[in-house]
């Protein structure tokens, strides 16, 4: 068994899906529960499951998922939490109920839009009362949601409990000033990182084509006092509908080494 990273590193299920991105309802083309041994071998010490891997799953699918050996420990789900559908959100809190063995935190994006996301956020922290406290909620600060700036993200952090609502950020995006801003605004709020490096034409790149990058980048998050943990969202090749599943995970796989190489590890006891 590899070391443990002092930072988990997670696996998202999104990674290994090809209709990741396409029109709803997104049915999923892989069973999860046949992947989980192999991400567990790997030394992926969670998963980030994709809602539609739940969502749309059969009983007997659910119950491999539940009895998985590498523990399940964000739900990414996609429901607008500042207004979502009634029927969703019982949904969502059915899927936390039923993972919440092993369960941290509920990934969500605030909506597309403009302007100062302050009336959106204090509507997701009203529907947030209807989840279970026993999980975080995770907000995933990025471009093309009303939390696409340091500034405007600051500003929906400003309005939510720090022990109910954390940040998620993208080590790998931005410029360096740009970067160096993202962690000032959401110091001390930031919880959970997603990795994937970004190329031009959508292209994800390898990590190991681009270390010194990604060790610069990801030594700058734990200078800043993080004690998160990490997720490899996406790798080389996953904009390519023709890339062979299997070429996936072994670009997944190389870009888990290159992390470990880069994460402290544990002390071992």
């Amino acid at each position: 068994m590899k070391d443990a990273c002092r930072h988990p590193i997670y696996l998202a299920t999104a990674l290994l899906e090809r209709n990741r991105w396409a029109p709803p309802p997104r049915s999923p083309t892989i069973r999860v529960s046949e992947w989980l041994p192999r991400i567990a071998g790997a030394g992926f010490q969670g998963v980030e499951l994709w809602e539609n891997h739940w969502r749309l799953a059969s009983e007997e699918e659910r119950a491999a998922l539940r009895a998985s050996p590498v523990p399940i420990r964000i739900f990414n789900s996609y429901i607008p939490l500042d207004a979502a559908p009634p029927e969703e959100l019982a949904g969502l809190t059915g899927a936390v109920s039923a993972l919440s063995g092993t369960l941290d935190g509920i990934k969500f994006n605030l909506p597309r839009g403009q302007g100062a996301p302050a009336g959106s956020a204090l509507r997701a922290l009203s529907q947030a009362q209807a989840l279970p406290r026993s999980v975080r909620l995770f907000c995933e600060c990025h471009p093309g949601t009303v939390a696409d700036s340091p500034a405007t993200a600051a500003q929906a952090f400003a309005l939510w409990p720090g022990d109910r609502f954390a940040a998620i950020v993208h080590p790998l995006f931005d410029d360096a000033a740009t970067y160096a801003a993202w962690l000032r605004a959401l110091e001390g709020r930031i919880a959970h990182a997603h990795l994937q490096l970004p190329g031009k034409n959508c292209r994800r790149l390898a990590l190991a084509d681009h270390r010194q990058f990604a060790a610069d980048r990801l030594g700058a998050l734990l200078q800043s006092g993080y004690r998160g943990t990490f997720t490899l969202e996406f790798t080389a090749g996953v904009e390519r509908p023709d890339t062979p599943l299997e070429s996936l995970w072994v670009n997944a796989c190389n870009d888990l080494a290159v992390l470990r190489g880069i994460l402290p590890a544990t002390t071992p006891a």
